[in-house]
């Protein structure tokens, strides 16, 4: 198999590598505790200008094409900003509203890729784990409106949404995706720092009516375009945990050759060397699984949600475990806020648990292969 980049996909590369080397690596990076939580609206205008949150879109939808490999080949390169910018989230709402495929979506998703409008998902629910299927989330019809209750948890930046894509339930069963606006009434949100320097929130809906352009997906069709999104999203949040361990390792292996100890560099201690090799080896066997999944998912092909469970229960795993021994192989400088490294861990740290941790894709791993042998 061939995976050698396209000339198209290493100016898309280079021109992350230029974005963060202007905007980040040449000015004051935040501490987490240092409001790193807003937009900084001027790169989110240059994010907008350069198209990135129109990528894996289609042309006919007002996207500029492209697949889920040209996303994740994207945020690895954003990665090591770190890049705050809620890209990773709009790249969720994106791919619901692709996956979704209807007249009515096609609009909001225009707004959301020009960046007119700024729409987040809200899928889980407090106590139910990561399951897709709401539980206390429910909608009835009411004359020609649909009143939506229930809550939601760990909305990302749902403090700076100008509206929620919500999964609810009808009174037969049925799941059903719908955009909430988030000045409509009923609707309560509540924000919150997390630490990774970014934000979330918990969204309660009070009979908040939303009327028929606000209903995205129903049935069959709302279950599998939850799917597909997630698992898009996942191969994302994968790439991006990726380029954070790549710049975890580049700063142990340049920090282990400037420190001295016994007098000579940490980087000829053969113990520490061993360490390092790990590290690398994570890294490169994260990027194999992560290429195999996300061309999967980009052919539609039946083993890609396999694939996306296990490369998001290898980086859950083993990113915690690369990250550490970063911090160790730092000493104790690898635990400042002032220090970058502990804001790559952070990161890797919240990626683990976002869209489903490391039991949860165990589970679904387990099962996919338990149904393929039946």
């Amino acid at each position: 198999m061939d995976f050698s980049l396209t000339e198209e996909q290493r100016q898309l590369q280079d021109s992350a590598e230029k974005f963060i080397a202007r905007e980040y690596q040449s000015k004051q990076q935040p501490s987490n505790d240092s409001g790193g939580n807003d937009i900084d609206t001027m790169r989110w205008q240059i994010v907008k200008d350069l198209g990135w949150l129109g990528l894996g879109v289609p042309v006919e939808d007002g996207g500029h094409d492209g697949t889920i490999v040209d996303v994740m080949l994207l945020q690895e390169v954003l990665a090591r900003g770190p890049v705050r910018e809620p890209i990773q989230d709009c790249i969720l709402s994106s791919q619901l509203l692709v996956a979704c495929g209807n007249e009515i979506t096609r609009s909001y998703l225009h707004q959301l890729i020009s960046g007119h409008h700024f729409y987040v998902a809200a899928l889980y629910e407090p106590a139910g784990r990561y399951s897709l299927s709401p539980s206390i989330t429910t909608a009835r019809q009411e004359g020609e409106l649909l009143l939506i209750s229930g809550q939601k948890t760990a909305v990302p930046f749902g403090g700076k949404a100008d509206g929620f894509i919500v999964s609810t339930k009808h009174a037969n069963g049925e799941i059903a995706l719908c955009l909430v606006d988030s000045q409509t009434p009923g609707v309560s949100i509540h924000s919150y720092p997390t630490i990774d320097g970014r934000e979330a929130a918990e969204l309660i809906l009070k009979d908040v009516a939303v009327t028929r352009t606000g209903l995205l997906r129903s049935g069959e069709p709302a279950v599998q375009a939850l799917a597909r999104a997630v698992d898009a999203s996942i191969i994302s949040l994968c790439a991006e945990a990726l380029g954070s361990m790549e710049t975890a390792l580049s700063l142990t292996v340049s920090y282990c050759k400037q420190r001295t100890q016994f007098g000579r560099s940490l980087s000829k201690f053969q113990s520490l060397q061993h360490k390092m090799a790990d590290m690398y080896i994570q890294c490169e066997s994260i990027r194999s699984l992560l290429y195999a999944s996300a061309i999967k998912h980009a052919q539609h092909d039946n083993d890609s949600h396999l694939l996306v469970s296990a490369l998001k229960y290898k980086v859950a795993r083993e990113g915690r475990t690369l990250m550490e021994t970063a911090v160790q192989l730092h000493g104790a400088i690898g635990f400042t806020d002032d220090y970058m490294l502990g804001q790559y861990y952070k990161r890797v740290l919240c990626i683990a648990a976002i869209n489903g941790d490391a039991d949860y894709h165990l589970t679904e791993y387990l099962n996919s292969t338990q149904r393929d042998v039946t």
